[in-house]
């Protein structure tokens, strides 16, 4: 759609007069870097308050894809993988992150890390649609705001444990109180050990494979310097050991692809099982990671409004071996290693008076990394051939300017405009090779140092009109571009930011005095756009050109009688590659395919969550509640290719989630039984197409859990 359309429908739409009833709660929201309340904000946004997070039994963005339209989460290769919309990373690959996850107001440089953050949590806030203009780079799916509890003068916290299947134990508790009159401080903790994976290991001498401990603690100090500076630091460490989710077999295509097959191979294709070696060529599978976190946050107030200063420093290592064959002889496993260490700072002004709210800032980040990986293939296959790929530099220099302003136009019609301006720089070493220890051979395959500077200004438009009810109405016009850069497991050149344009038109406001109601639809145009590929033993990421999505997200609460509520989340995507040829390492004999036309990757075509939640007091006062939460997932092609043309496609699934919650009349006490994945629904979670020993392969999602939580509050 052009952009003069879209301007031309965007200013005629406001002529529309109110549609529906007119009282709405008010929620309100600060991921847009200032306080609004969900129905005045230009964008579409979801809100889980802390009540919702516990009664739900939210962990992780595991949890939350269930409970949010348009989220997806997936786990591939150790690597985490966020997208709304079906705008993202790249599963399995060394690309940036689609959606940006911000905790409390921090941004968070890795989607791995992001899933290390979510402890004590007061609210999370989920916004889709490109953020760039206040959220920077990579922000082009969306952002993920995680708000942890504040510190406090009053002593308050609490302790809970829990239990579920699969050997799992959890450990979690939080205190804060005032230290003097000015300072006040908040702990809290968790840990939690699984001694059984989700996976069967049907290997003989097998292990626990899956498996995870995982010890988490943070620190928040608030502190009123004056009557007006408010100084908030955080510090946070969590440490993860156990074994990674196996890489499992989904389509045996040996003879297919003219694999040798070994007639004493055994491998299965059964959800849930998989063969995985005592002693791969690179020893037992196992993942180790460390993430350390500490920021200052300040604010100023002063009377030409309020300057906020975020300086953050993290550290994140890993390091982690997987068995790359599935099969019961070693023939190939990897071992990985990636550290980080980054700085970040942002400085924003926030002025707000009777017509404007305006916000200007600048962003600096340094984030120097570095990756090891070794593939490494048996002393019997190709001579104990090992594939070396050294990257002791990969630098991140990025520096931003931003400016974001809401006037009022009229008393029920605002504008929003913003724009930024950011700059980037990164520094690649590689030093790759290919050795035969066999034979004392060690060949060169990359052995370079390249920079890379890269410009992006990203721009936003939106207009929001007050109907005569209250219900608001609202159209944008807003740009994202997630960043490019190098494949470290080849030597080809870097490939280029991927950029968007969007135009999105929504709804908020009450259907009638029972139910409210958000509405968008919005079209995506990409250029550039970014996509995963493997070929033979080789991840990388490549550029699709062009690329567009169209879709419509309806997110409803209808409170049915004050004791039953029900809740509703709907979204339809249609996406589409646009002229890309590219060739299939599973149906090689099909040659050069041009994928127009075909479904963008990890993007369900229909997506739907219901949720039921009933609430009633016994004769002591004491609350039962009983949340039914089902989420539907629609046809997934997790390739570029058809699946008769050596693409994979997950067919529709449902997961049910049950929650039953008691909890004492004086709130003190609280117990909650739950059943995840209830439908015990067998899908697939991440994917990872292949070639060198002739198959696809992925990770499935968790099967049905049944576990029980008791909390106590002080």
């Amino acid at each position: 759609m052009c952009n003069l359309c879209r301007l031309l429908f965007l200013l005629l739409m406001f002529n529309t007069s109110s549609l529906f009833s007119d009282d709405v709660e008010e929620i309100v929201v600060t991921g847009l870097k200032r306080t609004s309340s969900v129905e005045d904000a230009s964008a579409s946004i979801t809100v889980l308050s802390d009540s919702e997070i516990d009664d739900r039994g939210i962990i992780d963005l595991k949890d939350i894809k269930f409970a949010a339209p348009s989220l997806n989460y997936t786990e591939v290769f150790y690597s985490s993988n966020i997208s709304i919309r079906g705008v993202g990373a790249l599963v399995g690959g060394s690309g940036q992150p689609g959606v940006s996850v911000v905790t409390d107001g921090v941004y968070q440089l890795v989607d791995t890390t992001s899933q290390l953050a979510s402890l004590d949590l007061s609210r999370i806030e989920i916004l889709r649609g490109p953020q760039g203009t206040l959220h920077g780079r990579n922000s082009v799916g969306g952002t993920v705001n995680y708000y942890t509890t504040e510190p406090s003068q009053e002593s308050d916290g609490y302790l809970t444990i829990g239990f579920a299947e699969y050997s799992q134990q959890k450990l979690e508790g939080a205190y804060g109180q005032g230290i003097s009159d000015n300072t006040s401080f908040r702990f809290s903790f968790n840990t939690t050990k699984k001694d059984e994976g989700f996976t069967k290991n049907l290997s003989e001498g097998a292990y626990e494979i899956g498996t995870q401990d995982t010890e988490t603690f943070r620190l928040k100090i608030k502190s009123d310097l004056s009557d007006n500076i408010t100084a908030r630091m955080t510090f946070a460490s969590t440490s993860v050991e156990g074994t990674p989710a196996p890489y499992v077999w989904l389509q045996d295509l040996r003879s297919k692809v003219g694999v040798i097959q070994n007639k004493n191979d055994q491998l299965t294709l059964n959800p849930h099982e998989v063969y995985v070696t005592p002693e791969g060529p690179l020893g037992k599978d196992f993942l180790e990671q460390e993430y350390d976190f500490a920021s200052l946050v300040l604010d100023i107030n002063t009377e030409f409004g309020t300057i906020k200063s975020i300086t953050s420093k993290q550290d994140y290592s890993f390091l982690g071996a997987q068995d790359r064959d599935a099969l019961e002889f070693p023939y190939t496993s990897n071992r990985g290693l990636h550290e980080s260490e980054a700085l970040t700072q942002e400085i924003n002004w926030n002025i707000v008076n009777d017509n404007i709210d305006l916000i200007v800032g600048v962003y600096y980040l340094k984030d120097d990394s570095l990756r090891d990986e070794i593939f490494q293939f048996a002393p019997v296959v190709f001579n104990g051939l090992k594939f070396v790929f050294d990257q002791p530099e990969y630098n991140t220099t990025s520096k931003s300017i931003f400016l974001d302003a809401t006037f009022d136009i009229t008393d029920k019609t605002n504008a929003s405009v913003g724009i930024r301006k950011t700059e980037d720089e990164i520094i690649n070493t590689q030093n790759n090779s290919n050795v035969i220890a066999a034979f004392g051979l060690t060949i060169p395959t990359c052995d370079r140092t390249i920079k890379i500077e890269d410009s992006n200004t990203m721009s936003r438009l939106s207009l929001n009109h007050e109907l005569d009810n209250g219900n608001n109405i609202y159209a944008s016009l807003s740009e994202g571009y997630k960043v490019g850069g190098v494949n470290y497991l080849v030597c080809d050149d870097p490939y280029l930011s991927e950029e968007l344009e969007s135009f999105e038109i929504g709804y908020k406001g009450d259907l009638n005095d029972k139910t409210t109601i958000q509405i968008a639809v919005f079209d995506y145009d990409y250029s550039n756009f970014q996509t995963f590929q493997v070929v033979e033993t080789t991840a990388f990421i490549k550029n699709a050109g062009d690329a567009s999505l169209t879709g419509l997200e309806i997110e409803t609460f209808t409170d049915i009688n004050g004791q039953l509520s029900m809740t509703t989340g709907i979204t339809y995507l249609n996406s589409e590659y646009g002229d890309f040829i590219n060739s299939s390492s599973v149906a090689p004999e099909l040659g050069f395919q041009n994928v127009k036309g075909n479904s963008l990757n990890y993007i369900p075509d229909l997506s739907v969550n219901w949720g039921f939640i009933s609430s009633k007091f016994d004769s002591k006062g004491n609350s039962w509640t009983n949340r039914l939460d089902i989420a539907y997932r629609g046809n997934t092609s997790f390739s570029e290719f058809s699946p008769d043309k050596g693409g994979f496609e997950q067919s529709a699934y449902t997961v049910v989630n049950l929650n039953m919650i008691w909890e004492s009349a004086d709130e003190e006490l609280s117990v909650r039984a739950y059943a995840k994945n209830a439908s015990n629904s067998e899908y697939v979670a991440g994917f990872n197409s292949g070639g060198f020993n002739g198959g696809t392969f992925g990770t499935w999602g968790a099967p049905r859990v049944l576990g029980i939580e008791v909390k106590r509050n002080f």
